[in-house]
């Protein structure tokens, strides 16, 4: 679903993101709310860096 609207949103993203973002749901219960937003911040910033690279 998560790539389904990056594709229907036009929005490029960065080769890998599938790895990481499953890599980062695995750790989900070892880290704490703090570390596992961190994660997901640090992604989207990858994310809306490699869109801008594209366009």
């Amino acid at each position: 679903m998560f790539y389904k609207a990056l594709l229907t949103e036009s929005i490029s993203y960065p080769n890998y993101l599938e790895t990481y973002i499953s890599s980062a749901w695995e750790n989900v219960n070892t880290l704490n709310k703090e570390q596992v937003q961190n994660i997901f911040d640090e992604l989207s910033k990858w994310v809306s860096v490699s869109e801008h690279d594209l366009t």
